[in-house]
C-alpha cells in the first residue's frame, strides 16, 4: 500500500477525482479516484480503478481535485443538452470508453414540463433546419433551370 506524504487521503471522500500527470500513458487516464476496499482508502487511476493502479507518491503529490461527488448528482446522458454543456461535468474512464454526466447538487431537478419544453425546442429546431434545406434546394433548382434554359437556347 502506498503511503502518501503529500496529503491525507482520509481528508477526501470516496469518489473524489483528481487530475494528475501520469508517469506512463498505457492503461492510465491521468485522473485518479479515491476508492475504498476492505476499510482502506486508495488513490487509483480511473482506467482500471483497482489497487493495482495506485498512484505513486510523486503522482499523488501533484494531483489536483477536480470533482467532489457530494457536490454533484449524476444525470442520464439524454438530459445533458437540457441542462446545457456549461452546467454538466463529464467524467470518463478508460480513455473515454465509459462516460458519466453530473450537475451540481444544487441544480434544480428537471420537471416533466422541462422535458416537454426541450422536446418542443428540439422539434422547432428540426423544422427550422428543414426550412433552410428547402430554401437552399429551391435556390439550386432555380439556378439549374436557368442554366438548362441557357443550354437549350444555345443548341
Amino acid at each position: 500500500m502506498v503511503s502518501y506524504t503529500a496529503f491525507d487521503i482520509f481528508d477526501y471522500e470516496v469518489g473524489t477525482i483528481f487530475e494528475y500527470s501520469a508517469a506512463r500513458d498505457w492503461c492510465r487516464d491521468g485522473r485518479a479516484v479515491i476508492i475504498e476496499q476492505y476499510g482502506c482508502h486508495f488513490l487509483v487511476d480511473t482506467y482500471w480503478m483497482d489497487r493495482e493502479s495506485q498512484l505513486t507518491d510523486e503522482e499523488a503529490g501533484a494531483a489536483k481535485v477536480v470533482f467532489v461527488p457530494s457536490e454533484h448528482r449524476e444525470i442520464p446522458s439524454h438530459q445533458v443538452h437540457v441542462y446545457g454543456d456549461e452546467k454538466v461535468t463529464v467524467i470518463t474512464r478508460q480513455h473515454g470508453s465509459y462516460t458519466s454526466y453530473f450537475v451540481r447538487a444544487d441544480q434544480p431537478e428537471l420537471t416533466e414540463a422541462d422535458h416537454y419544453r426541450q422536446m418542443l425546442a428540439d422539434e422547432e429546431a428540426r423544422i427550422e433546419e428543414a426550412r433552410r434545406t428547402i430554401a437552399a434546394s429551391e435556390r439550386s433548382i432555380e439556378r439549374y433551370r436557368a442554366h438548362l434554359t441557357e443550354l437549350e437556347a444555345a443548341s
